[in-house]
């Protein structure tokens, strides 16, 4: 019998880890915390994983794969409160880690592109991680934090998108929403990136927990594209008016915390690695139509 351990059951990426492990593994626990979830197959638990006690006692369901998807991803909110973006991003990571550690299980810890400072772009795992916000650095701390603790732990840097199960919406589905409302779209062109689908991210997460690696990895998309690129094949795959996607700059804006302007990630170890083959932007765009409304 295998036991799937998920947190962050509620997000963007936890809930679709958690619905995908009860098709593939005997037994699945997910935690949220403020947004209740229930998925069919799956044990939905609230759980406060900065409390160190209540994580402990998670060892009684004697997991043998944990994913530690949970965070906080709010950028800006990161950079107002530094001080709970380190207890929630640092200190969740760590009691996880604990958990694992004690029982015996591989985790895997969901990290970001924003560990890099995005003056280059195309980033592999040998390139030096230099953060420029609060966020990125909590991050980065938990990284090393986790691989303090435990030994059997993958480190996978990404940046996803696709459905949210509860309220509150990602990139991709923004875009849509004002697509579908005939609403114009400003998008970043002085913003890179590598998205991935959160369904196929899953489908590589799970290829790694039963993987003999341990170490960071980068699991990107295939293709690096701008914010207005990813924009428009939205609108294409979508069926949307695409000229309602407009140019915009990143620069031109006055966030509380400061972006790294191409925050690209390689995905060349991860195809040396795993059987899978990293998916085209189009094609992942394709596959979330498919799944709209499951």
């Amino acid at each position: 019998m295998t036991r799937l351990l998920v947190t962050g059951g509620s997000g963007l990426l936890g809930s679709t880890v958690a619905r995908q492990g009860a098709e593939r593994y005997n037994t699945v626990t997910t935690t949220y915390l403020t947004r209740s979830v229930d998925y069919a197959g799956v044990d939905c638990r609230r759980v406060d994983l900065t409390d160190e006690a209540a994580v402990a006692a998670l060892a009684k369901f004697a997991p043998d794969y944990v994913v530690h998807c949970a965070a906080m991803t709010d950028v800006d909110q990161c950079e107002r409160k530094p001080e709970t973006a380190e207890r929630y991003n640092v200190g969740m990571a760590e009691n996880v880690a604990k958990l694992a550690a004690e029982t015996d299980a591989r985790m895997i810890h969901l990290s970001t592109d924003a560990v890099f400072d995005g003056e280059e772009g195309n980033y592999t795992v040998e390139n030096e991680p230099d953060p420029v916000n609060v966020y990125g650095r909590t991050k980065l701390d938990a990284e090393s934090i986790v691989q303090q603790v435990h030994e059997e732990v993958v480190i996978v840097r990404t940046n996803f998108y696709g459905w949210n199960m509860t309220s509150g919406q990602s990139l991709a589905e923004w875009v849509l929403s004002k697509l579908r409302a005939g609403e114009t779209v400003p998008a970043f062109e002085d913003a890179y990136f590598t998205p991935i689908y959160t369904e196929d991210l899953t489908t590589y997460l799970f290829e790694l927990l039963e993987k003999e690696f341990n170490g960071t990895l980068h699991i990107p998309g295939r293709e690096r594209c701008n914010k207005l690129d990813f924009a428009r094949v939205i609108a294409d795959v979508f069926d949307l008016d695409s000229s309602l996607v407009n140019p915009s700059l990143i620069s031109d804006v006055d966030f509380e915390a400061p972006r790294g302007r191409d925050l690209s990630l390689s995905p060349e170890r991860t195809e040396q690695l795993l059987e899978t083959a990293v998916p085209t932007l189009k094609r992942g765009l394709e596959e979330m139509r498919r799944n709209e409304n499951e």
